[in-house]
């Protein structure tokens, strides 16, 4: 009778080793004392080291600060928890039978498809939070938020950040550095964002995309509500006595069954989203959906809220929020 395995960590590096893991889904042979760069997102720079730590080979990225072992490569790279992590090595390497908590099953021939960022509705973002810098507080100030602001809005410093699976695995996502601070938007109902305001790309980091950003900062009614590009123009435009809230991206439409109660809330609906193309056709398709009235920026000012006032100053934009009141409330 062919003895069934028992499918864990050790059983699999019994029948391969961390380095053929590696080199399989990663594509990279680990190698001490050489500099690469990380295949699974565009990377210019060779930043990414290999070492071994208790006899666990572990590859660092020091510019998003994750430290992955061969099973957090493939949990990033599918988009998987840790069981699956294992399975797909054991379809991949050939480890026929084994069993999971007691059920014998095979592996399965299904792959889960490749993901460039964490995207799981059943996972969550867990971190650990330190005090504000000196550096950070200036971030916000530019736009005239303060701690206390920040603070209102459930918007945290980050030392440390994990995505955690439903299986209760987690992985290290971010690590603080100076030069690649992180805040994490506390969004309501456990829904955790981390925004990552130095990168040029991957810039924010979400489990689901089903959140009204400033949804639970808003009042049981009110005259006007304003639905922007983010989460930053929605505390900035808070400071001007505008309420608003904002989709976890511009592409994404806020459903039927929400704006109905929405409708039901506030007495007219506003957008304000950037006056580019994308912004352009995302105001278009809230107007002919919920008859929303469109704002925009004019085409040779800054793209968005922020951004202008950065620009133009404090007082440009009380006059900006005191022309809407008048023309709109």
């Amino acid at each position: 009778m062919k003895a069934i395995l028992i499918l864990d960590r050790k059983t699999v590096l019994e029948h391969v080793s961390q380095e053929e893991i590696f080199e399989k889904y990663l594509g990279l042979r680990p190698q001490y004392g050489v500099s690469f760069t990380n295949p699974l997102r565009q990377d210019k720079y060779a930043g990414c080291r290999f070492y071994d730590k208790y006899g666990r080979i572990r590859f660092k990225d020091f510019s998003r600060g994750w430290n992955w072992d061969c099973f957090d490569v493939i949990m990033f790279d599918f988009g998987c928890n840790y069981n699956e992590a294992l399975k797909i090595v054991a379809t991949d390497f050939n480890i026929q039978t084994y069993e999971i908590g007691g059920f014998r099953r095979k592996p399965s021939s299904v792959r889960l498809s490749r993901r460039e960022s964490f995207s799981s509705g059943n996972s969550s973002i867990i971190i650990k939070q330190k005090k504000f810098s000196r550096k950070e507080l200036t971030f916000w100030g530019q736009y005239g938020i303060d701690e206390p602001t920040l603070e209102r809005f459930r918007v945290m410093s980050v030392e440390k950040a994990w995505l955690q699976y439903p299986d209760k695995y987690k992985v290290e996502v971010y690590s603080y550095s100076y030069s690649d601070i992180c805040f994490c938007y506390d969004l309501g109902w456990e829904i955790r964002k981390l925004y990552f305001p130095e990168r040029k790309e991957d810039r924010f980091m979400q489990v689901t995309a089903k959140v009204a950003e400033g949804y639970v900062m808003l009042p049981d009614f009110g005259s006007h509500l304003i639905i922007t590009k983010s989460y930053k123009d929605v505390i900035a435009l808070w400071l001007y006595d505008l309420l608003s809230i904002a989709p976890a991206s511009e592409t994404v439409i806020f459903p039927e069954k929400f704006m109905a109660i929405v409708l039901k809330s506030f007495d007219q609906l506003f957008t304000l989203f950037d006056n580019d193309k994308a912004g352009k056709i995302a105001s278009i398709k809230y107007r002919d959906q919920y008859n929303t009235t469109p704002l925009l920026f004019p085409s040779d000012m800054e793209k968005d809220f922020t951004d202008n006032l950065v620009s133009y100053g404090n007082n440009f934009m009380i006059d900006y929020a005191e022309d809407f009141k008048q023309r709109f409330l």
